[in-house]
């Protein structure tokens, strides 16, 4: 199972904290109060808590980040994990977005044609995409009680 969010370039990651960079802050490990305003260490926490409430393993499941226009965005990047799990011998793969909140180009298109497409040539089978929240009943009423009460 791969949770890929939406990349970023690192030098915008890196403007939360005041000295030094975002690599140095082991943000895959959890949020802390050094990198509570960290978008990598927020996606790694959010995982975690996905991760344990399905009763997943750490062994199960990879983070990574899709979208990226160049090689200086948040690595590991989802096109390269799903290359590299289909050439291992992986035949489903299941890809969670978790940072969607509604599908749209980045993972209809992406994730379900492109990343199907680099699965199956590498040996793959079917990669099937989570849906987003979209206008499911449940996160509909949870927006708007977030916007009323604000």
């Amino acid at each position: 199972m791969l949770f890929s969010y939406h990349g970023l370039p690192i030098r915008h990651v890196d403007k939360v904290y005041e000295g030094g960079l975002c690599a140095d802050r082991h943000c895959d490990h959890g949020v802390t109060t050094e990198n509570q305003y960290c978008y990598k260490a927020s996606c790694f926490e959010t995982t975690r808590l996905l991760a344990e409430k399905l009763g997943l393993r750490k062994t199960d499941y990879t983070v990574c980040f899709q979208s990226r226009l160049d090689k200086n965005w948040l690595e590991p990047f989802s096109d390269k994990v799903v290359e590299a799990w289909a050439k291992q011998g992986a035949k489903k793969l299941l890809v969670f977005p978790p940072a969607f909140t509604a599908d749209c180009l980045e993972t209809v298109i992406e994730i379900g044609d492109e990343y199907q497409q680099i699965f199956t040539e590498n040996g793959g089978e079917k990669i099937q995409l989570v849906e987003s929240l979209n206008d499911h009943p449940l996160w509909v009423s949870c927006l708007k009680k977030l916007v009323l009460d604000s």
